[in-house]
């Protein structure tokens, strides 16, 4: 509940910088180092196993991609560095998305090795 809150925040905060930041690139150059930031989200996206645990956010993510390249190409700067944003905070959700389902995964099966190793103390305690 904690982790889902701070990533809301995250993904909050994210939406806010990346919107007031998207002014920025109204000047009429091309948003060549938000290609490469969500690029690389991208790639730490799909490091986190997000194409098994999130994989629509990570599909999104690469659908935006794709069409804010091609915004570049057509010269229209402003609708690609939008997309940009969106395929970004997409990018991250799912890796935080694929993050937070190994940590359930690694807590479940902890819990597990903790009850089986409680039950083989009490086999062993009520043998004695």
């Amino acid at each position: 509940m904690l982790k889902e809150k701070t990533i809301r925040k995250f993904i909050g905060i994210s939406v806010l910088t990346l919107s007031l930041l998207s002014g920025a690139c109204a000047s009429g150059t091309p948003p060549v180092a938000k290609i490469s930031d969500v690029e690389n989200a991208i790639v730490r996206a799909r490091e986190s196993t997000a194409m098994t645990y999130a994989p629509l956010d990570l599909k999104f993510a690469e659908e935006k991609l794709k069409e804010a390249k091609s915004l570049v190409a057509q010269k229209d700067y402003l609708s690609a560095s939008q997309l940009l944003d969106e395929a970004l905070i997409d990018a991250k959700l799912a890796e935080a998305k694929s993050r937070s389902e190994r940590e359930k995964m690694q807590t479940a099966e902890m819990r597990e090795s903790i009850d089986q190793m409680r039950k083989e103390i009490e086999r062993k305690s009520q043998g004695q």
